[in-house]
């Protein structure tokens, strides 16, 4: 068994982990929305009593009404996220990249770009959130600026959709598909 062969069933086997992973995301989104939910009524409550402002940041409206926008992309994540595909690439396309390579790879190498095409799309669902997160943060004035937060939310939508965007790029450079050609 040569080095590469190796390398490429510890990834196979790396990937056997994604099921559980994404499970773990998931509930970890329904909880986020929930507390964000609670934050958000809370802010809200505050804003309503004209309470005067302590600790970092500011409140107003605007950051209740993005508080309550986060709660609500993490309680509804797959719709989000297909809906910010279809308006980027026209189309959504979640979990369907196993089909991706081309007939000239081996099994393995073929099951290994599948995985890392797999988590590759699992980061860009997390930069997706995380620049919603860092949204909420610009809108209380504790960050300078939103531009990493869609700085964050288009690169985690290009990462969760990496065939598309690497299709793009080389359509757009050499005037054929990227997956097609391997």
């Amino acid at each position: 068994m040569n080095g590469s062969q190796t390398v490429m069933e510890a990834i196979i086997r790396f990937g056997e982990a994604l099921g559980p992973l994404q499970m773990l995301f998931n509930v970890a989104l329904y909880v986020m929305a929930f507390i964000f939910a609670l934050v958000g009524t809370l802010e809200m409550r505050k804003v309503a009593a004209g309470a005067p402002q302590s600790g970092q940041g500011q409140l107003s409206w605007g950051v209740v009404g993005t508080t309550y926008l986060l709660a609500i992309m993490c309680a509804a994540f797959p719709t989000a996220m297909s809906t910010a595909e279809i308006s980027v690439f026209g189309q959504a396309s979640p979990l369907r990249y196993q089909d991706v390579t081309g007939a000239g790879l081996a099994d393995s190498a073929r099951q290994a770009v599948g995985v890392l095409i797999s988590y590759m799309q699992f980061l860009g669902w997390i930069f997706f959130i995380r620049g919603w997160v860092l949204l909420r943060k610009a809108a209380q004035g504790r960050i300078d600026g939103s531009g990493s937060a869609w700085t964050h939310i288009v690169g985690g939508l290009l990462l969760a959709d990496i065939v598309h965007t690497v299709n793009v790029i080389s359509t757009t450079l050499t005037g054929q598909d990227f997956f097609s050609t391997m």
